[in-house]
Parts: C-alpha cells; structure tokens; sequence
C-alpha cells in the first residue's frame, strides 16, 4: 500500500498549495485531491510535475506502507 506525503513535502520545504497550484499546468482540484487525500494515487506525470517544480525526486512524494490487511497465508 502507498500513502502520498505531498502535504509533507510541501510544509516542509514552506510552500503553499496555491504556490504548487500557480507553478504547474495542473488542475487545482488535483493538486488539492494530493494534499488533500493521501491514498489517492495520482497519475505518474502529474506526481513528476509536482516533484520537478518543488525539487524532489517523485519517491520523496510515496510512501509505502504495510498493508492492514495481509492476504490470508501470511
């Protein structure tokens, strides 16, 4: 399972989401959908887009994480 750390990312470098927003070609409801839900996993160019302007690689942006549910067997 993978978790978006976006919203991490972006407080930590001290970037507004209306910065992301006015710096990218995305639409505003996807960048607010990246901080705002962090299971949604968002196409792989939008991520790229998002890493390259804030200067990151699109890894720093994922988490994984284990999974609630393992599959029965384990």
């Amino acid at each position: 399972m993978y978790r978006l750390r976006v919203k991490e990312v972006l407080e930590a470098k001290g970037i507004s989401p209306s910065w992301v927003i006015r710096h990218t070609s995305l639409a505003p409801s996807i960048v607010r959908r990246m901080l705002h839900d962090p299971t949604h996993m968002p196409k792989i160019s939008e991520l790229a887009e998002v890493a390259k302007i804030l200067g990151v690689r699109i890894e720093d942006l994922i988490e994984e994480i284990p999974d609630p549910f393992p599959p029965f067997g384990d």
